[in-house]
């Protein structure tokens, strides 16, 4: 609380009082003193414990005049205590009552309780200085029966180990935790000191705490403190948060530590910038926390395609590793044209356009550099074009998919997906996937696998399509999951062949007259939250969003009482046929960029409907598909020069 100071061994805080004198020449002053320093004029001294009628608790004051002139004490008697309701304080008054300049006395208090519970006083000193006729300050013990403190300290009531990371911090946007001061034990536990909550180490001054919410604490009761982090600059930051108290072990300390970044940031020359510009030329990928970050570019190098790993700290931009289509084991033209990262970064798949290869290449510590190839050859056994344009991998790196919208099927361009699981603790290479993912023969859809995604965990697979349920404007996703302690996902296609599987729902919204004959899609990473986008004529885009319900249903029924499921909301946003869409991780927020900038959906307290309005928007010439890292905050690109944006939202 504002205004409250806990003293104990030693006590410190400030108060001073000054101004012109009244029958000396020159001006006195009148300043309080306790253990050595300045009162605060807002001060209420609080006594340390005592149990009753257990003896007093004696606290010497001193009077100060830092003026030029002579200081009375004009009051009768010089310092009067008053409101003392549970007659719980003494005063003994000062031996003087009239100060030279610079010369003191001393009063001093008593607290010495005679039954539990807490007691209030004030203590009243009238003087001749003008600036300070009444000094009036607050006096406060509580008694109970002695007892153990002891100081546990929480966050989200949650004991801390010792050590507290504060979130990544913007160095314009402090970023605060509130932290719980609680006694755990069995006696009164006060904070003491002139700053009971203070702060050491290199990067001392760029924590700091507000005042607690309670400077005494019962037995089991708790106070709160907001501790700030605001960084100074760009990088790590370490501190100790030093906490003063009755508790035994006092002072505590706890190890604080945050990381500021700068925001945005624009690092020029990652990848080419010829032909950056071309649709679907340049994919970005991310580690959870952002720290990796690959960028694919098929057509880089005249078309020979590149994969650029870059490491992020929030400030820097460090090249980790790169390679092309030369590289030993790939050997193909248009490489780099999707890449994907697992969420802890040390798994990379990359696909080449056209070809009916991906690759997996490990990223862990350790491992080979990327020119040495890849760890492993995922092939889909279906040669043919139209191969390695879409492509995902779960985040905890464990599934790969790659959809190929050109597949043939039954004479008619149907398009399919293939996903592939690793299941010992290192990929291996395969010649044929673990699923062949299709849409039921009963279903009107067309180019299957122009986009893919999959879940955090590699339980639910989507894949954008084209339906003909109520004319060519249709776009679908359909939806592959694993249920229960299934092993495989979707419906069996087959009898006999068990890895050719058939969606587990279709959904299906009516987009009109599609502008780039290619449905969007994205996913949040518990598959809970599944968004198409197909762009519009005129500068637009429709988006719709299918949120999983109770039952584990997306979207809702169709009024025609079939399997499909259509959108829980559409959504209309500016947009242009280069744009790029992306599902925050946790589906709260929809991200559209292109040359115009980055912009922001979120989604509305109620849930996505069409009252969700455009939020915040970043500038940056987009040219890439979006990576947005899994805590949300990082979303990266390339913009049309080649070079690297990363926005902190």
């Amino acid at each position: 609380m504002r205004g409250s100071t806990v003293l104990g061994a030693a006590l410190a805080a400030a108060f001073v009082f000054g101004s012109c004198g009244d029958d000396s020449p020159g001006t006195p002053g009148a300043v309080v003193r306790l253990g050595g320093a300045d009162l605060a004029i807002s001060d209420t001294v609080v006594f340390p414990n005592r149990a009753p009628d257990a003896g007093g608790a004696t606290l010497t004051f001193e009077i100060v005049n830092p003026g030029s002139g002579v200081l009375a004490l004009t009051g009768t008697p010089p310092v009067k205590l008053e409101h003392d309701d549970r007659l719980a304080f003494t005063v003994t008054q000062p031996a003087d009552t009239r100060l030279p300049p610079n010369a003191s006395t001393t009063f001093s208090a008593t607290f010495d309780p005679h039954s539990e519970g807490t007691s209030t006083a004030r203590l009243v000193i009238a003087t001749n200085a003008p600036d300070a006729r009444e000094i009036v300050l607050g006096v406060s013990g509580d008694s109970a029966i002695d007892g153990t403190p002891e100081l546990q300290l929480r966050v989200a009531g949650a004991p801390l180990s010792g050590s507290l990371e504060l979130p990544v911090t913007p160095t314009d946007e402090p970023a605060s935790v509130t932290l719980e001061l609680a006694n755990a034990g069995s006696g009164r536990l006060e904070l003491v000191g002139v700053a009971p909550l203070s702060f050491d180490g290199d990067d001392a001054n760029a924590f700091s705490a507000a005042p607690a919410s309670a400077a005494a604490l019962r037995a089991g009761e708790a106070a709160t403190v907001d501790v700030t982090f605001a960084p100074d600059g760009c990088g790590p930051h370490q501190a100790g948060l030093v906490v003063s108290s009755t508790a035994p072990g006092s002072p505590h300390r706890v190890s604080l530590s945050g990381r500021g970044i700068d925001r945005p940031q624009h690092h020029p020359g990652i990848t080419d910038a010829a032909n950056a510009t071309a649709t679907g030329a340049v994919d970005v990928a991310s580690s959870a926390d952002g720290s990796r970050i690959a960028v694919g570019h098929a057509a880089a190098d005249t078309f020979t395609g590149t994969v650029t790993v870059v490491a992020w700290d929030g400030c820097e931009i460090a090249l980790e590793d790169a390679m092309d289509g030369t590289t030993p084991g790939v050997s193909t033209a248009l490489f780099g044209a999707q890449v994907a990262l697992s969420d802890a970064g040390d798994t990379l798949l990359v696909t080449a356009r056209d070809q009916q290869d991906a690759w997996i290449f490990d990223l862990a510590a350790g491992a080979p550099p990327l020119a040495a190839g890849p760890t492993a050859v995922l092939r889909t056994g279906d040669p043919g074009p139209s191969h390695g344009r879409a492509a995902a991998l779960s985040g905890d790196g464990r599934v790969a998919v790659v959809g190929r919208p050109q597949h043939q099927l039954g004479g008619a361009t149907r398009g399919a997906a293939f996903a592939w699981r690793r299941i010992d603790a290192a990929w291996e290479s395969a010649d044929v996937p673990d699923a062949r993912l299709f849409v039921a023969d009963a279903e009107p859809v067309l180019a299957l696998g122009q986009t893919v995604e999959v879940s955090a965990d590699g339980r639910v697979i989507a894949a954008g399509a084209v339906s003909e349920r109520g004319g060519m404007g249709s776009v679908a996703a359909a939806v592959w999951e694993i249920t229960g302690d299934g092993i495989t996902w979707g419906q069996p296609r087959s009898l006999t062949n068990s890895y050719l599987r058939d969606q587990s729902t279709l959904l299906v919204a009516e987009a009109g007259d599609a502008g780039d004959a290619i449905t969007h899609l994205a996913i949040s990473d518990d598959g809970g939250t599944i968004a198409l986008a197909a762009a519009q004529p005129g500068g637009s885009a429709l988006v719709f969003v299918f949120e999983r319900d109770d039952g584990g249903a997306w979207g809702v029924p169709s009024a025609a009482g079939d399997a499909i499921r259509h959108e829980t909301a559409a959504l209309r946003l500016t947009w242009t046929a280069r744009a790029r869409f992306a599902l925050t991780p946790d589906g709260d927020a929809i991200l559209a960029a292109d040359q115009a900038g980055l912009r922001e959906l979120a989604r509305p307290a109620s849930g996505w409907s069409a009252a969700a309005e455009p939020g915040r928007a970043w500038e940056g010439a987009w040219v890439s598909h979006l990576a947005v890292a899994a805590d949300g905050h990082h979303v990266a690109g390339v913009d049309q020069t080649g070079a690297l944006i990363v926005v902190w939202r």
